[in-house]
């Protein structure tokens, strides 16, 4: 008695061939989601991360996303500042850019401080406290140190 096996052989190159045409979009698609998250050297070809450098870009990442929020937070404070005194509206979003931003990258400490302090010098001016050329000032310091070019003496 002879047993043949031609048939599942077909049927095993078969799978094989669906397989491959499976594999192909699936490989495709995760290139596609790594791409954004993949390093470049400065000719623009990518590059293999190390551990330690994978964990510099993602803290990269996080602080430009810090470092957008704060950049945010200071043009509604200047939008604020240049509308009529609403001593209610000013004290609400000075305690909450005060909440929200009393942690956070250490690299914008200095930033986060000075942002944290024209939201107090805006609520100061909007009760009348403090006139408006000190809460300007406040407000273009906390703008200038969130430049994303400093000028430099």
């Amino acid at each position: 008695m002879e047993i043949e096996l031609t048939g599942l052989k077909r049927i095993f190159q078969q799978r094989i061939w669906i397989a491959v045409l499976l594999l192909i979009p699936i490989l495709l698609f995760l290139g596609w989601l790594g791409a954004p998250y993949t390093d470049a050297d400065k000719a623009g070809y990518p590059k293999l991360l190390s551990w330690s450098e994978w964990q510099i870009v993602q803290a990269r990442q996080i602080y430009n996303a810090e470092l957008d929020t704060l950049r945010h937070e200071a043009e509604n404070l200047s939008e604020l500042l240049n509308q009529e005194p609403d001593p209610v509206r000013a004290q609400i979003t000075a305690e909450r850019i005060n909440r929200t931003y009393a942690k956070g990258q250490p690299a914008l400490a200095y930033p986060r401080e000075l942002l944290i302090s024209a939201a107090g010098a805006v609520q100061d001016w909007s009760v009348g406290a403090l006139p408006l050329e000190q809460a300007q000032a406040a407000m273009q310091q906390a703008i200038h140190a969130l430049d994303p070019s400093p000028e430099q003496p």
